[in-house]
């Protein structure tokens, strides 16, 4: 995942929950805790699209694999489906294939 990227408090999606996120002298500072701003293992730091991951890697980033390995023939029912309750009631019969 050469793409990757941390999530980084100078992002403009980056947000602290307390408000307390200041920077100096181009360094983002916690005043909450009164030192650096450290995102990974803050409580408070928050994304406003919502694509903070828990390992501190910003979801923008990664690329999606989709891959379609499922064909319809796996999704051909071989098992019986039982029923219960009112179903069971209308139709008297348990099993259906």
């Amino acid at each position: 995942m050469a793409g990757v990227k941390k999530c980084d408090p100078k992002c403009r999606d980056f947000t602290c929950n307390k408000r307390a996120l200041r920077f100096r002298s181009s360094k983002a500072y916690c005043e909450w805790a009164q030192e650096a701003c450290n995102s990974l293992n803050c409580t408070y730091a928050i994304c406003r699209k919502r694509q903070l991951l828990d390992n501190g890697d910003c979801g923008l980033t990664i690329k999606r694999r989709t891959r379609d390995s499922r064909g319809p023939e796996d999704f051909a029912m071989d098992d019986d489906i039982i029923i219960r309750g009112k179903s069971f009631k209308k139709t008297k019969n348990r099993d259906f294939y």
